[in-house]
């Protein structure tokens, strides 16, 4: 007999602004190994066409994706 217990997982997923510039800094470090510089990051995402959104399970860091909203052409 097996039994299957279904554990149900918290997903967050969040848009930062530039008063989220420290944890912005930590995501970049954890995921992408990399530094940026506090003041770069709060200019950028107080910027409406640069996006960062940052995914949490649990409350733990999951991922996250940069996207640019460009204008188009036509």
């Amino acid at each position: 007999m097996i039994i299957v217990r279904e554990k149900k997982m918290n997903l967050t997923i969040t848009r930062l602004g530039p008063e989220n510039a420290k944890r912005a800094q930590a995501n970049c470090a954890l995921f992408w190994d990399m530094s940026c510089a506090e003041e770069n990051l709060q200019a950028n995402l107080a910027d409406p066409n640069c996006i960062l959104l940052v995914g949490e399970v649990d409350g733990e860091p999951a991922g996250q994706v940069v996207g640019h909203i460009l204008k188009r052409w036509d």
